[in-house]
């Protein structure tokens, strides 16, 4: 079975610590960069500068690469922040790495926020799982 992601996979989401130290942020550019991020969803033609400026000064950035899309969230709605959004997470194994990913009240909570139908469809079946591993 090979550590790799399925080949299907379509957008990656990350949350980044906005306040992070310089050289943490030039590290996530440096990351990306050679996969040539672009703004999803914007014509081509408008200037779009990857830098640490860049980080520092958004909250949201959907982006296209090469690789496929990247969500990178300065904050989740419904959790918080960074340091808000680890303290609703869990640590897990996936593709042979430790990944950090929200728990699943946490899902809930974001997933209420964010009130788009798709989330708020599966909302029944998470809320029934959480009940059954946390029964009041």
């Amino acid at each position: 079975m090979s550590d790799a992601p399925p080949e299907d996979l379509r957008s990656s989401s990350a949350v980044w610590r906005r306040a992070a130290a310089p050289f943490a942020l030039q590290k996530l550019v440096q990351a990306l960069a050679p996969f040539h991020p672009r703004l999803r969803d914007f014509p081509p033609e408008l200037p779009f500068v990857w830098d640490e400026a860049t980080l520092r000064n958004g909250t949201l950035f959907t982006l296209s690469t090469d690789l496929g899309g990247v969500d990178l969230l300065g904050e989740v709605l419904g959790v918080g922040n960074f340091d808000q959004v680890k303290e609703e997470s869990v640590q897990v194994e996936a593709f042979g790495r430790q990944l950090w990913t929200l728990n699943l009240r946490g899902l809930i909570q974001s997933k209420k926020a964010a009130g788009r139908q798709k989330d708020l469809r599966i909302l029944p079946e998470l809320e029934s799982l959480l009940e059954a591993i946390e029964p009041e």
